[in-house]
This record gives C-alpha cells, sequence and structure tokens, in this order.
C-alpha cells in the first residue's frame, strides 16, 4: 500500500509514482527520482534534442534540454567496448556540472565539446553545463 502511514513522505511520494514498477526497479530509481522532481519544471521548458551518436544499443548517445543560458546535457554509454566519447551539445559554455552518474566517470570541457569517460557500460552521466 503506497499510503502506509510509517512510511516517509518521499518514500510515499516515490512508491505511488512508480506503483506499476517491481520493488527492484523502484530501488534503482531512488537516487534519481528526487532529481528528476527538482528539475522537471526547467525540464519541461527546455528545447530538447539529440546528441552523440544515434541510440542503437552500442552506441554514445543522448541529448541536451536547452535553456538559453544553462542547458542540461545526459549522456549514455551504451554496450559499446568504447569507454569514451566526445559530445558536442552544439551551444557555447564553459563549465560543466556533475548532477549524476551510475558509473566512476572522468570529464573534460575543450571547445564547447564535452568529452566524457565511463568506467562501465550501460551507464549515464547528467550534467549542467553554462
Amino acid at each position: 500500500n503506497p499510503y502506509d502511514s510509517s512510511m516517509e513522505k518521499e518514500e510515499v511520494e516515490i512508491k505511488t509514482e512508480t506503483q506499476f514498477l517491481s520493488e527492484k526497479c523502484r530501488n534503482q530509481l531512488k537516487g534519481i527520482i528526487p532529481l528528476w522532481r527538482q528539475y522537471r519544471s526547467e525540464l519541461s521548458k527546455a528545447d530538447v534534442y539529440p546528441v552523440g551518436e544515434e541510440p542503437s544499443g552500442r552506441a554514445m548517445t543522448g541529448f541536451v534540454a536547452y535553456l538559453g543560458n544553462k542547458a542540461h546535457v545526459i549522456v549514455f554509454r551504451e554496450t559499446t567496448e568504447r569507454e569514451s566519447f566526445v559530445f558536442d551539445p552544439e551551444i557555447a559554455f564553459s563549465s560543466a556540472k556533475l548532477i549524476k552518474s551510475n558509473a566512476n566517470i572522468d570529464f573534460s570541457i575543450d571547445n564547447g565539446r564535452l568529452t566524457v569517460k565511463f568506467d562501465k557500460m550501460r551507464s549515464y552521466a547528467w550534467f549542467i553545463i553554462e
């Protein structure tokens, strides 16, 4: 029951938003749902476009949510042996802040491009660039 009074408010909200998922899936999403809530209003106002390679299951892919003076960049390493990729969000930026990742990553900025190195396959990294 998602409305069990012994549960914390955040746990109830997470369970309600994910009520049709298994307990395992809910546990995997626990860390990202509060971030989604924090940024969903501004993300809903963003112009979103793809970055990297076309998703194929073996690509380095992602998307940019452009907000004028900043953007959210979420990139993925699918099932590929390549560890790093240079993503070009095609906007001018000089700083990148890592918001969340499910891997250990290294990243750098060079000439408006974001190079990301992932330590494992099937991983992601969420940045805010300005």
